[in-house]
C-alpha cells in the first residue's frame, strides 16, 4: 500500500489519505455496495494505524459531511443518496492519546459539536507547531482532543 510505504519512508511530515469510497458509493444508494465501501476503510484504517504510531505519528480521522451512515431514510425507510446533515466524527490517534470510552459515552458524543470544519487546518497547523495565517478561520481543537 502507497500509504504505508509513504509513512515507513520517514519522508514526510503530513500525509493526507481522502478515503472517498464511502461518499461516492452512498450517492448510488446501494447498500451492499456501501457496507463494503466502509469495510475496506474500516481495514485500511487497521492496518495504516499501527504503521503511524510505530513511526511516532498521529492520525486524525474526519469528514467534511455524512452519506453513507444513512443510506435509507429512517422514516420512510426510501433509499437516501444525497449528504447527510449529521455530525461528522474527529479522532485524534496517538501513541499517548489513549482514553477508553463507556458505550454512554460514545452515544452522548456523536450528536455533540465540538467544532467546525474551518477548525481542521489550525488543528492540524497546531498538532505541526506552525504557526496559523492571520486570515485562517477557526481554532485548534486540540484543547479538546488530548
Amino acid at each position: 500500500d502507497q500509504s504505508i510505504d509513504a509513512i515507513r519512508s520517514g519522508k514526510y511530515d503530513f500525509i493526507l489519505i481522502n478515503y472517498a469510497n464511502a461518499d461516492m458509493v452512498g450517492h448510488t444508494g446501494n447498500e451492499k455496495a456501501c457496507i463494503e465501501a466502509v469495510e475496506i476503510i474500516d481495514a485500511s484504517l487497521a492496518a495504516l494505524i499501527p504503521e503511524i504510531l510505530k513511526a511516532k505519528g498521529c492520525l486524525i480521522v474526519t469528514s467534511d459531511h455524512g452519506n453513507v451512515e444513512e443510506i435509507k431514510n429512517p422514516y420512510t425507510g426510501e433509499i437516501d443518496t444525497e449528504h447527510s446533515s449529521n455530525p461528522v466524527p474527529l479522532w485524534f490517534i496517538t501513541a499517548d492519546n489513549h482514553r477508553n470510552k463507556t458505550s454512554e459515552e460514545m452515544i452522548r458524543s456523536q450528536n455533540e459539536v465540538g467544532g467546525l470544519l474551518s477548525d481542521i487546518a489550525p488543528t492540524i497547523l497546531d498538532i505541526m507547531a506552525i504557526e496559523p495565517p492571520q486570515d485562517m478561520n477557526g481554532s485548534s481543537l486540540m484543547p479538546m482532543l488530548e
